[in-house]
């Protein structure tokens, strides 16, 4: 999870500036070496855990069908060699994903996870924007403004690892408060520096992060106060983020219904340029709207290019995940996505009953990376942060306790079922 909330590797050891990038095409040799080794030291620890394999596969059967199908995809790419290179490296997310799941309290080890991340990633990326601005500080060409960046390589990544440390520390704050206050001044603290990275420069901040964080924390609180009720509140609230979605969505193909409320937020019409990027991606299509044109092969070669000579800018994404998954796998691939959204929401409408406080955590992350990727995007990006904790929400997991007799086993999303 530090990996994916920071720069690669490779930019801790290069000379050159961060605004010089690594070379797609033949990728980093550190970060390569690094990975591979993770991935094999995750695989032999999960295969050795007593976990029901044939009952994973089946509560995950879209998440299976998804990188089965990214893997297929291959097959029709421009570039085979560096698409099947990114599906494994994706596949190293799923599997660091079931190492976590695979733990004997799988909440607990999420909260684990979230907070040592947070300890390293926030103070880190204070003392770089502070005192070695050279490294956690970026400048526009003309240098008239700036862009914290911290221990990532662009201001939006600060912004979603900002993001997701808030609202771990509202959450425990908010379920500490009526029992262990004495015991929350280093939540505070840490939240406060979450914060202030989080507001970004005077110049430049993510506008995203900020709006998500604030739509996030309202309701990991209102689930809090409303904890008697909760599967309802779920319910409710499933209507209403189906809503947004739906209404966000018109407003992306049809344009803003009133630019009032878009400058509001403090974006012009245009969402700072991103609703000339998806005319430009969508102008040049999927060449097969059914299947698209492989996973991982949009963004390389002329393709880019074509976009880069339409928007004036070198961007590897185009600011929407349902955008880029159309484009790479087509209807398809945007089809599978769903059935995955789908399925993860109907588990954690039952993980509710037995955890409120974790399916509260786990559904209002869900919301925030579906809501987050209309303007960014994260979908199926190899070790990018929020398709990480998007994998962490979605999959299920049985995990058998053997600490005592009485033990339970414990569903990381699904009912808890005794022994």
């Amino acid at each position: 999870m530090m990996y994916c909330g920071s720069r690669p590797l490779a930019y801790w050891f290069k000379s050159e500036p961060i605004s010089a990038p690594i070379d797609y095409t033949e990728g980093s040799a550190v970060d390569r070496a690094f990975l591979s080794v993770l991935i094999i030291i995750g695989l032999s620890i999960v295969v050795r855990r007593k976990v029901h394999w044939s009952r994973v596969l089946k509560d995950n059967l879209s998440v299976f069908t998804l990188f089965a199908y990214m893997a297929l995809s291959v097959l029709w790419s421009d570039y085979p060699e560096i698409s099947f290179k990114r599906w494994v490296r994706t596949t190293g997310d799923f599997i660091m994903v079931l190492l976590v799941l695979t733990e004997a309290n799988p909440f607990e080890a999420i909260k684990t996870l979230f907070r040592r991340s947070a300890f390293v990633l926030l103070p880190l990326s204070v003392v770089l924007i502070k005192y070695f601005r050279d490294i956690g500080v970026a400048y526009t060409e003309d240098g008239s403004a700036t862009m914290w960046i911290g221990v990532t390589t662009q201001k939006n990544d600060l912004g979603y690892v900002a993001m997701v440390s808030c609202l771990y520390f509202v959450n425990n704050i908010a379920a500490g408060w009526a029992k262990v206050k004495s015991r929350l001044w280093l939540d505070v603290l840490f939240l406060m520096m979450a914060l202030w990275l989080l507001a970004g420069s005077s110049t430049a901040n993510s506008k995203t992060s900020v709006a998500t964080f604030a739509l996030g924390a309202g309701l990991l609180i209102a689930f809090h106060m409303l904890a008697k009720d909760p599967t309802r509140m779920i319910g409710r609230y499933g209507f209403v983020v189906a809503l947004t979605l739906f209404f966000v969505a018109i407003t992306t193909v049809y344009g803003p219904v009133d630019e009032s409320a878009v400058t509001a937020l403090g974006r012009d019409a245009t969402l700072t340029g991103r609703t000339d990027i998806w005319k430009a991606v969508l102008d040049i299509g999927p060449r097969n709207q059914l299947l698209g044109r492989g996973y991982g092969s949009f963004w390389i070669g002329n393709l880019a290019n074509d976009v880069w000579t339409k928007v004036y800018t070198p961007i590897q994404q185009s600011h929407n995940g349902y955008i880029d998954i159309y484009i790479e796998l087509g209807f398809l691939g945007l089809f599978l996505l769903g059935c995955l959204i789908w399925s993860a929401y109907t588990s954690i409408r039952q993980t509710v009953a037995s955890n409120p406080e974790y399916g509260a955590f786990r559904i209002v992350f869900l919301a925030v990376i579906l809501i987050h990727n209309l303007t960014e995007s994260s979908f199926a990006r190899p070790t990018q942060l929020m398709w990480f904790l998007f994998l962490l929400v979605c999959i299920a997991v049985a995990t058998p306790i053997a600490s005592s007799p009485r033990a339970r086993t414990i569903w990381s999303i699904g009912s808890a079922v005794s022994q």
